[in-house]
């Protein structure tokens, strides 16, 4: 039995990973993490537009349209 993963998977793992590189000073932390300021919506905006969060929903109401 071959556990590998594959080739797709490991491209998006890549991708992740190197997403999470480059914009990890842009994620809200601290106590307030989990609040709807500025910092907070832009990050959830970052992530719907790399297709990272609300894959399902349509464009016309804020998601990814997937």
């Amino acid at each position: 039995m071959d556990l590998a993963y594959s080739e797709e998977y490991e491209s998006f793992r890549t991708e992740v990973q190197d997403f999470i590189a480059a914009n990890r000073d842009r994620a809200p932390t601290g106590p307030g993490r989990g609040k709807a300021d500025a910092e907070a919506m832009a990050w959830q905006q970052l992530l719907i537009d790399h297709g990272y969060a609300a894959r399902t929903i349509p464009k016309e109401y804020g998601g990814f349209g997937a």
